[in-house]
């Protein structure tokens, strides 16, 4: 579903009760775009903030799906614009979310940035989000950066990643 004509930011439920929120950027010749998950639950959570100047446009987006202060988990696979730039905001707008990233991120940077503290996730660390089982993976320097990691939905067998 189309959540926003002017950016063609759009959102699909790409398995059972997880969201890919799409915002294509014509930054590159044949086009990038900058995806979220939003992932339904109990606890729910998104994956990736997205750019800061993307904040509106993000939160209409998950504002689509559920209201927003129903947010607890707010992360990404490592610390970049695309993925934290609107995790201050977020936060701002879901009081009892907490920030996540692999431990090494949430010690070198997500704790400096963030208005709250975070959570750092080990590897291999199991946790729930109600009825889902998350796995998280360490996968430094994949894509690029030393705080990589991925996390994996047991209940779906979606991999979720950067």
């Amino acid at each position: 579903m189309i959540t926003n004509q002017e950016t063609g930011t759009c959102v699909d439920e790409v398995a059972a009760g997880i969201y890919r929120i799409c915002t294509p950027l014509d930054i590159i010749p044949g086009g990038f775009t900058v995806n979220s998950y939003l992932i339904d639950d109990v606890e729910p959570m998104l994956f990736h903030a997205s750019y800061r100047k993307l904040f509106p446009t993000t939160l209409e987006a998950v504002r689509k799906v559920m209201p927003v202060e129903r947010l607890r988990w707010i992360g990404g696979s490592h610390f970049e614009g695309d993925e934290y730039g609107a995790l201050n905001e977020f936060l701002a707008v879901a009081p009892n979310a907490t920030p996540f990233g692999t431990e090494v991120g949430v010690m070198t940077s997500i704790n400096d940035f963030a208005t709250r503290g975070a959570r750092g996730f080990g590897d291999g660390e199991e946790f729930s989000i109600g009825s889902r089982r998350m796995k998280w993976l360490y996968t430094p320097h994949v894509p690029h950066g030393w705080d990589c990691g991925i996390l994996f939905d047991l209940s779906t067998g979606t991999l979720l990643c950067g």
